[in-house]
């Protein structure tokens, strides 16, 4: 087993995995790095002259590099696999699988009699089969719809995102990352919400970053040297007995605040997420890797002030709220299939069950993996310009606040 907690395999190993397989497929890469013990990979898979797909790894620069990789050839596959494990049916037969009737999955009982593509899933607890529209999980899936399908995606479209899929060294990898990238994705939400939506002030939980161990300090050391300015840590978390921390830096940007987040069942290792994730995302903006998206995602939103206000992720509207200081205590190394076990049931105990699709597994073993969490909250979309509206997990946290 990997040294990282949520790995099966050393970083050797992974990256001579993942080579194996781009090589073979004929593809070849080209990776730039940006830092020096922590940053940044940006890594382009290639076909001769061509660029087939990008990805980024953050982190310690030896994760980064494997990292980039993976990320590059799950964007790959998810366009070349997408498409799998799919079916078109009637919208009335999706829509009773839905288990609100709050958004997005309301939006299917505005069209009776309309033909919608699902993916099957299979419920990771008790093995039960479950279907979502596709296009979810695969944005962009109406200009390239299956034959039979005549929803009209105006709306559901707002609401796709392909977090929640994952590229690992083996299924149980691809599913544990897909799984805490949606508790993570569920948490943040819920503070956009509360914090810049309903603007209601709930306390907020403050890491105690003197009180970390060394090799996370270090991580904290490089990132302030970087951004040049205080950082933040915050825990997040909305249960499962999964850690979510959120990190943002009291820097000025010309367009949205930059922030990150990560989850996992070691509280140590979200704080190691979300921190890459800050570092990565700002050097993301300061190098103009973004293009115009941050300028069409205020454009979309200026008009909708509460969407407006999530986007722009202003730290001083969170000034107001009462600050209580903790600290990261546990990292949990358990093996990977033993950690899904631990949060499948967790989420079941609240009445959530998580449900997975193998797109698709390669010779080495690499796995392509989708996990959804019906009745998930999915506003954190807003970030990309999406005008979207609170499902019902947001409405209640809302009431509860």
């Amino acid at each position: 087993m990997s040294n990282d907690v949520e790995r099966e395999f050393s970083l050797d190993e992974a990256e001579r995995r993942i080579d194996r397989f781009v090589h073979a497929e004929g593809l070849s890469w080209r990776l730039r790095m940006h830092g020096e013990r922590h940053g940044v990979c940006l890594a382009r898979l290639t076909r001769g002259q061509d660029v087939i797909h990008r990805g980024a790894g953050k982190g310690k620069l030896r994760s980064a590099l494997v990292g980039g990789k993976y990320e590059a050839v799950e964007h790959w596959l998810t366009e070349r696999w997408g498409g799998r494990h799919a079916c078109v049916v009637p919208v009335d037969k999706a829509a009773e699988q839905a288990t609100t009737d709050h958004l997005p999955m309301a939006l299917l009982r505005e069209q009776p009699g309309a033909r919608i593509a699902c993916r099957t899933y299979t419920r990771l607890g008790d093995g039960a089969t479950t279907l979502q529209p596709l296009s979810l999980a695969l944005p962009g899936y109406e200009r390239q719809r299956l034959a039979g399908d005549t929803f009209d995606y105006r709306h559901l479209r707002r609401y796709a995102s392909n977090s929640g899929t994952a590229m690992g060294g083996n299924v149980a990898e691809a599913t544990l990352h897909a799984l805490n990238e949606c508790i993570e994705r569920d948490a943040l939400s819920l503070f956009l919400l509360t914090h810049f939506y309903y603007r209601s002030g709930s306390p907020l939980r403050r890491v105690d970053l003197s009180q970390v161990p060394d090799d996370l300090g270090v991580l904290i050391d490089d990132i302030r040297g970087i951004i040049g300015a205080e950082l933040v840590l915050l825990n997040i978390s909305t249960g499962f007995g999964v850690t979510t921390c959120l990190a943002f830096a009291h820097a000025t940007y010309d367009g949205p605040h930059v922030y990150g987040a990560g989850a996992s069942l070691s509280p140590i290792h979200a704080a190691f997420r979300a921190l890459s994730e800050l570092l990565q995302v700002h050097l993301a903006v300061s190098n103009g890797w973004c293009g115009d998206d941050l300028a069409l995602a205020q454009a979309s939103l200026r008009g909708f002030p509460a969407l407006y206000r999530a986007l722009m992720f202003s730290v001083n509207a969170l000034q107001g709220s009462s600050m209580e200081s903790e600290r990261l205590d546990g990292d949990v190394r358990r093996p990977l299939d033993h950690q899904i076990e631990t949060i499948v049931e967790a989420l079941a105990g609240r009445g959530f069950h998580a449900a997975a699709c193998v797109l698709g597994e390669t010779d080495e073993g690499l796995a392509l993996v989708n996990v959804t969490v019906p009745g998930f909250e999915r506003f954190f979309v807003v970030g990309s310009g999406n005008v979207v509206l609170p499902g019902g997990r947001g409405k209640l946290a809302a009431q509860t606040a």
